[in-house]
């Protein structure tokens, strides 16, 4: 739709009556300012990992908070299930995607999809780019949700890593990792 990725979902986020949207920004910046958002700037975005880039906008991160990766593409029905999810930490995964090397962020969780069971309550067990491949159950889109208790424990857990000599070489799906060992992380299979 000669829409850039990050246009499309900005243009979708206000249509479901997202006003709040904070972007952090990294290569090529100067190409990025879209009107009516909080504009942060990740410039060490060379030498450090998306963790590191939301750390940048933990200030942001305030009772319900949707956190989307800039350069994925989901319909309209996925953000909107993510916004009536309940769960105090709920990510979005895409069950056919389970092959691949270490550059996915594969997921384990308490149960497979199963496309014909309607009252599935999948939880996260663990999330890894190198996950034995009969443990995975498919891969982290980017996209996740946090209430106000999840997102209290995601700021904790922030400024606790990053304090850590290596915090810019660590990813969403370490924080994520620690925080399913505090509270269910649900999952949203797609």
């Amino acid at each position: 739709n000669n829409k850039s990725i990050l246009k499309t979902q900005l243009s979708m986020m206000r249509s479901l009556g997202m006003k709040d949207i904070t972007i952090v920004r990294g290569f090529g910046k100067e190409q990025v300012s879209p009107h009516n958002t909080t504009l942060i700037d990740n410039d060490h975005y060379e030498t450090t990992c998306n963790l590191y880039s939301l750390n940048q906008a933990k200030d942001h991160i305030k009772n319900e908070t949707i956190i989307s990766f800039g350069d994925i593409i989901f319909k309209d029905f996925v953000l909107k299930e993510l916004l009536n999810h309940s769960g105090d930490c709920v990510i979005v995964v895409d069950s056919d995607s389970v092959k691949g090397n270490g550059t996915k962020e594969f997921i384990e969780a308490s149960e497979k999809d199963e496309r014909f069971k309607v009252l599935q309550k999948p939880m996260l067990k663990q999330i890894q780019r190198n996950l034995d491949k009969d443990k995975r159950y498919g891969e982290f889109i980017g996209l996740m949700k946090v209430n106000k208790k999840g997102s209290h424990l995601l700021i904790n857990l922030l400024k606790k890593l990053e304090k850590s000599p290596d915090f810019k070489t660590y990813h969403i799906y370490d924080i994520l990792n620690k925080m399913s060992k505090e509270l269910v992380v649900e999952i949203i299979y797609i």
